[in-house]
């Protein structure tokens, strides 16, 4: 998996606007992620939907990683 931040583009159509407005989105690439030593780092959690959502919640902080602080939001700092 490859992590990918996109950004910005809440420039180019805003909440509310018909027509897309001409500006930049920024595309931000993480290091290769191997899935599989994911799955490995959380086989010790036993109940299924507790061990999902760590994964799940692993992989999105670290695609938030890709992000500039403003666009992080609940994924802004690790807990």
């Amino acid at each position: 998996m490859l992590p990918i931040g996109i950004y910005g583009t809440e420039k180019i159509l805003p909440v509310g606007a018909l027509l897309p407005d001409v500006n930049k989105a920024s595309v931000a690439f993480g290091e290769p992620i191997e899935v599989a030593d994911v799955v490995k780092m959380f086989e010790h959690i036993k109940n299924r939907e507790e061990k999902r959502q760590m994964i799940v919640d692993y992989l999105m902080y670290r695609i938030a990683d890709c992000l500039p602080q403003e666009y992080r939001g609940v994924y802004a700092n690790e807990t």
